[in-house]
């Protein structure tokens, strides 16, 4: 699409930092922005600039980039954002589309202040495939400069055939500022060796290692003879320490060949490998059910992971279901210890919030989502530093459609996909300039009028 530049003003001239942070202050969940930065969040609509278009609604996944600036005349604008396969400007214009199929988009930009002032490209990485191929990595770059993005490339894919993958990206690492991508795809075929996590390594100038295996790994003796079953999932997630891998299985736990394990993490050490030399090869993977829950148990479908950390220690947020969301220790020995979420269960598929992916938000609050909710409040939130934490209907908000698809009859509703632990304040775009992109928008001068088409 051939699109007129109007320099109307910059954001800023210079780049500068605010203080730290660790999650993005912006959602966007298509149509909407919501400013995560306080108590009680409330969805706004994406002002379209010039009044040219309206922004894009996500039906599947939504995700964003917005500038961190704090002064008192720039704050949360948007950069970029991506509806569904689409990748739409700040102007609400298309800029292209990205391999999709996923739950997850992960938004990595090139670089840090350290080594590049100014942020202007991004990687973007997707999964896509499955049911009928094997499911891939995608890695298409973004340019802000010229306002493109690159022919998407496969950067990793399984030999076996799969029916969904999923991905999670760590903050950056060493003097290289190396991330670590982790890329999951499995069959969910139970009994069999078909799942697989692999390992990437995303450099500081945007370019992508090639993948080494993680787990399963026979070459270091670590195997799973049910690794189709139970590596299996459409959320990958990472602590923001670097040192735990999660996620829940989407297969089936009750099945004619025996009772299986919906929930897994693994130990890492600090090169984001399999730490066996502190916990050997056995104990390096840890499984098991929520007890006292039921429907975590009895039927295949998606279940949200979350980590928080603190002085405490880190914890595992968890869906189960109708029996909502739970929560236990990270350690091994595993302890199985659970807590409940109050509030966050339901008999009614439509408001429980335990099919829901879970995200921390810049305001300390976790949030998951519900078709529907108490009061109309269906992203529900809760303190995950509680003893007792419980949906709070004061910080939780409506959304009407949230992102989400079906699979076998239970929802699974997605939330923007953030790099935990990340220093979002550390990666501040280069300032953007204002672009026109309607046929019929007037500029005037105060001595003349410019109309975009007709005398660009």
């Amino acid at each position: 699409m051939k699109k007129l530049f109007l320099f109307v003003a910059l954001m800023l001239a210079i780049c500068t930092t605010v203080l730290s942070q660790t999650q993005m202050n912006n959602w966007y969940i298509g149509p909407k922005k919501i400013d995560m930065t306080v108590s009680s969040p409330v969805p706004a609509t994406i002002n379209p600039a010039y009044g040219s278009t309206f922004a894009a609604t996500a039906t599947h996944i939504a995700n964003g980039f917005y500038d961190n600036y704090t002064s008192a005349t720039v704050h949360g604008n948007l950069i970029f954002y991506i509806a569904d396969g689409t990748v739409y400007d700040y102007n609400n214009t298309a800029i292209g589309n990205i391999p999709n199929g996923g739950a997850e988009v992960a938004i990595v930009p090139f670089g840090t202040n350290s080594s590049v002032p100014c942020q202007r490209k991004y990687n973007l990485f997707s999964t896509a495939g499955g049911i009928t191929s094997p499911v891939g990595l995608w890695q298409t770059e973004l340019d802000m400069n010229s306002y493109s993005l690159s022919t998407p490339v496969q950067i990793d894919g399984v030999s076996f055939g799969t029916e969904f993958g999923a991905l999670a990206v760590s903050k950056t690492y060493g003097a290289a500022l190396d991330r670590y991508l982790y890329f999951m795809g499995g069959s969910g075929t139970i009994n069999s060796t078909a799942g697989q996590i692999n390992k990437l390594i995303i450099h500081n100038n945007g370019t992508v290692s090639t993948s080494v295996p993680l787990y399963p790994n026979p070459g270091i003796g670590v195997s799973n003879s049910n690794a189709g079953g139970e590596v299996f999932t459409k959320e990958l997630e990472l602590s923001p320490d670097g040192k735990w891998l999660a996620w829940a299985s989407f297969a089936q736990v009750n099945n004619p060949f025996g009772t299986q394990s919906r929930y897994h993490f693994l130990a890492l050490n600090g090169n984001g490998d399999l730490d066996i030399a502190k916990y050997g090869t056995v104990n390096v993977y840890q499984k098991f059910n929520i007890t006292g829950a039921n429907y975590n148990v009895d039927s295949s479908g998606f279940r949200g992971i979350e980590f928080y950390k603190d002085a405490s220690g880190t914890k595992l947020f968890m869906g189960a279901g109708t029996d909502g969301i739970y929560s236990t220790p990270v350690a091994i020995p595993f302890t199985s210890a659970f807590t409940q979420v109050s509030g966050s269960n339901n008999a009614n598929l439509s408001l429980s919030f335990g099919f829901s992916q879970i995200e921390l938000a810049n305001n300390g609050y976790m949030y998951a989502s519900s078709l529907s909710g108490g009061g109309g409040n269906n992203i529900g939130a809760f303190l995950p530093s509680s003893v007792a934490p419980q949906i709070l209907s004061a910080n939780s908000f409506p959304f009407a459609n949230p992102p989400g698809s079906s699979w076998l009859s239970a929802g699974l509703y997605t939330l923007p996909d953030q790099i935990d632990g990340q220093n979002y304040t550390t990666i501040v775009p280069q300032p953007l300039v204002q672009v026109a992109t309607t046929n019929n928008f007037n500029f005037n001068t105060g001595t003349a009028t410019w109309m975009s088409g007709a005398n660009p």
